[in-house]
């Protein structure tokens, strides 16, 4: 995980309390945040490339549980319900 602000520290401290092994890959502050996960989910939405947003092995689990698929339907189902 990477760290930015306390609610990361909060998730970083209940995964640990739940028993799993987590990886800080950085500590950063907001301001040197390089991206947001909704700017992936867009991404991912728009299909544009994304594999460059997260570590490989996000991208490889989020392929292969059709996470992109899932996500593009949910934003189709959102567009036909607007007004």
């Amino acid at each position: 995980m990477t760290l930015y602000d306390e609610w990361g520290l909060e998730k970083q401290n209940s995964l640990r309390d739940l028993g799993c092994d987590i990886e800080i890959i950085w500590t950063r502050t907001n301001d040197e945040k390089i991206f947001s996960g909704t700017e992936v989910c867009d991404c991912i939405i728009n299909n544009k490339p994304r594999d460059h947003l997260v570590p490989q092995h996000v991208y490889k689990y989020a392929l292969k549980h059709h996470i992109d698929f899932r996500l593009q339907a949910m934003a189709a189902k959102e567009e036909d319900h607007s007004c």
